[in-house]
């Protein structure tokens, strides 16, 4: 593949590239850094890509490598008080339409289900992630991970039902009370 080639899929796959790394990262300039990073890491082996149809793939691959490579760094800083390791970065969307309620209750809901996908194991967590966030389909992550497509397809149902699980506590009512 000649590096011309490789620009033009890289900038076709960029923007989910980002939204990847955001969902990983939750940090926005995290986020960049890690897709400039893996443009450039890519360009090192652009020889290790036979067919243009694997490119995806492969940066995703390069991606979610050069993440796990960041985190174990971070990871070997940082000590919570219990002894767990552990960062929980959030990640900034603007909102066009400034409405301080419920750009509030939005920002709680987002930290919710941050601290929620922080919970699920890793097992879980990566496939859903790639499902929803990446835009990847069961194959193209059973490809990826390395696993069969019914334990991809298993992994995200039991990771939404967990999510579900933990995110629902917030929203149940004693006895006697309405939801909100």
């Amino acid at each position: 593949m000649n590096t011309t080639s490789f620009n033009r899929l890289f900038l076709l796959y960029k923007p989910g590239l980002y939204r990847y790394a955001c969902s990983l990262c939750r940090n926005s300039l995290d986020a960049e850094d890690l897709v400039q990073e893996t443009y450039l890491q890519a360009r090192k082996s652009l020889e290790a890509v036979r067919r243009d149809d694997l490119i995806r793939s492969f940066l995703t691959s390069i991606l979610r490598n050069l993440h796990h490579n960041r985190q174990r760094r971070t990871w070997m800083k940082t000590k919570t008080a219990e002894g767990k390791r552990f960062v929980l970065l959030t990640c900034e969307v603007p909102d066009t339409r400034y409405q301080p309620h419920s750009e509030l209750m939005r920002k709680e809901q987002k930290e919710k289900v941050h601290r929620a996908l922080g919970t699920l194991p890793d097992k879980l967590k990566e496939p859903l992630l790639l499902h929803q966030f990446g835009k990847k389909n069961y194959l193209s992550i059973a490809a990826l991970k390395r696993i069969p497509v019914g334990t991809v397809r298993s992994r995200i149902h039991r990771g939404k039902k967990k999510l579900h699980s933990l995110l629902a506590r917030d929203y149940r009512c004693g006895p006697g009370e309405r939801r909100k």
